[in-house]
């Protein structure tokens, strides 16, 4: 299935980016790239995927916390 597909879509022009990419603001110097950048909140947190949410492996906490709709378990191949 998929072989056909990509063979329909071969040559077309599937993106099509629009509008015009503006330079980001930068808000910080070079000495800052020197000495390093410092990430804050959960960045260095490390998480594992255990049956309904995405867990702390340091303290256990839960990620997102919510309880997942049974009508995205049957879209999707959730474990029973």
């Amino acid at each position: 299935m998929r072989l056909i597909l990509f063979n329909a879509l071969r040559g077309k022009m599937t993106l099509y980016p629009f509008g015009g990419i503006k330079p980001i603001e930068e808000d910080f110097s070079e000495e800052d790239l020197k000495e390093g950048v410092t990430l804050e909140g959960m960045a260095n947190c490390i998480f594992k995927w255990c049956t309904d949410d995405w867990y702390d492996k340091e303290n256990g906490n839960a990620l997102v916390g919510l309880v997942i709709p049974e009508k995205v378990k049957k879209l999707t191949d959730y474990p029973k």
